[in-house]
């Protein structure tokens, strides 16, 4: 056998595309296959198999054993990821929904927007700094992704792909916002690749468990181990490994929400309820932050900050107004990624996945955009998880 095809369902809006994104999303194999190097490295972090290297060691025999796979920029790649469709996929721009008006007559949006808030068109038309509404593939669209090899060890390979691309089937998504629902593919086989299995489940409970089984699979197909490697202090880079990662499958709904869009709008409207400045996690930050920035007063514990940077705080009336940035870059990405699970109920669920890794490098803080004043970076995820428990429905998947 030297390939395996996967056909993909699109579950949510899927802004992908190359250098011109914002006009005229595409297919894009070359998409997949860095998300898929993504997830392949997170399953082969938390595999025994690297266990006894020094950091350095680690670093170097993740990169070689990822390179086998994938290749590097001098070392073409042993499987080769293809996309085909049918027919053209049916594009459509991204519009934002009426605000909510809330009894205090404040103005809010909705929770699909608040999740693909940067997909709205930005700036003023006729400058430089317009950026029109993004274009996206259409849930619904249906797409082939075939895994080729190009090398003698073929099956070992394509068994590895296999691996990286279920977990990304399942735990993660494609394109901008993917860290938010937006590019939630669904996958299914008639029968097992490898012994994973590619299928719906039809309630919570199964599909815990599926996700959960599914997971100590590809740890087996990508590192050729089934131990767990132990870990004392907190990784520099994503990990699926005990004590590294949390995943839940979550529902306000008891069965889930009607459809994929009704899933992003109630998770999304519970995220921003849980971060607003209404709510005591925000009005916490919000209140410290006026404080410092008005009088330089005492140095806040920023807690919103654990959900990724920049944050920009703007008061009204004429107050100040900075950015919250990390000490190094402009950006911090989200520890926390949402997707959208279709049950075969044809129902919809949330699969929360919280990566435990370091917030900053060591010694790194966070700093204000302009004034560059200094304030403690995150050291756990106590907030995200406090958010995952406002879910009525939720089961923790274990590893």
């Amino acid at each position: 056998m030297n390939h395996l095809d996967f056909d993909c369902d699109v579950l949510t809006p899927l802004f992908l595309g190359g250098a011109e994104t914002r006009v005229r999303p595409e297919l894009r194999a070359p998409s997949i296959r860095g998300a898929m190097r993504y997830w392949y490295r997170a399953i082969l972090g938390g595999s025994t198999l690297l266990a006894s290297a020094t950091e350095e060691e680690h670093l170097k025999t993740l990169k070689q054993l990822e390179a086998d796979v994938f290749g590097t920029t001098e070392k073409g790649s042993a499987v080769a990821v293809l996309v085909h469709a049918d027919r053209p996929p049916e594009i459509e721009t991204f519009r934002k929904d009426r605000a909510i008006r809330t009894p205090e007559g404040d103005f809010l949006p909705t929770g699909k927007d608040y999740l693909l808030w940067s997909m709205a068109a930005s700036g003023r038309p006729g400058t430089s700094r317009y950026q029109p509404d993004r274009k996206y593939i259409q849930p619904g669209t249906r797409f082939r992704i075939r895994l080729r090899s190009r090398t003698a060890q073929g099956d070992d390979a394509l068994a590895k792909a296999s691996a990286a691309l279920w977990l990304l089937a399942n735990l993660g998504g494609l394109g901008s916002r993917a860290n938010r629902g937006a590019g939630s593919l669904e996958i299914v086989r008639s029968g097992p690749i490898h012994g994973l299995a590619f299928e719906r489940c039809r309630t919570i409970d199964e599909l815990q468990r599926y996700l959960s089984s599914g997971i100590r699979q590809c740890l087996s197909l990508a590192s050729g181990v089934e131990t767990w490697r132990t870990f004392v202090n907190m990784s520099d880079y994503d990990i699926l490994a005990p004590g590294m990662v949390e995943i839940w499958v979550v529902s306000s709904p008891s069965n889930g929400w009607e459809t994929a869009m009704e899933a992003l709008e109630g998770m999304g409207a519970k995220l921003r309820d849980y971060r607003s400045h209404r709510s005591p996690l925000g009005r916490a930050d919000h209140d410290e932050v006026l404080a410092w920035l008005e009088s330089n007063g005492p140095t806040p514990q920023l807690r919103r900050a654990a959900f990724g940077l920049p944050i920009p705080f703007r008061y009204s009336e004429g107050g100040p107004s900075d950015v919250i940035v990390p000490e190094q870059g402009d950006r911090r990405a989200s520890p926390l990624r949402i997707r959208i699970t279709r049950l075969m109920t044809g129902r919809y669920v949330g699969v929360l996945t919280l990566f435990k890794s370091r917030f900053l490098e060591n010694g790194k803080q966070l700093q204000l955009q302009t004034r560059k004043w200094k304030a403690p970076p995150p050291t756990d995820y106590t907030v995200i998880q406090d958010f995952i428990r406002t879910f009525e429905v939720r089961r923790e998947v274990t590893l």
